[in-house]
């Protein structure tokens, strides 16, 4: 039996704040969700089970910041 297709397999899903979590590790920050369902955004972002493609996509929709580490001094 041959191994399955990529797009066959079962995508890891996780919920757009475990997303958020994982991911945005650089000072990235949304600010306009656009991304989202904005009229259930509590489901949208911590409830619904989503893929990391899914994830990005939102993001490219979405207003976001990247705020640079402060450095020592």
């Amino acid at each position: 039996m041959s191994p399955p297709c990529p797009n066959q397999t079962k995508m890891k899903t996780k919920t757009s704040e475990k997303w958020a979590n994982i991911l945005l590790k650089n000072g990235e920050i949304i600010l306009d969700p656009d991304g989202w369902d904005r009229e259930n955004f509590q489901f949208s972002f911590f409830e619904e089970m989503i893929s990391e493609d899914e994830f990005d996509r939102r993001m490219m929709f979405s207003t976001v910041i990247i705020v640079p580490p402060k450095e020592s001094k």
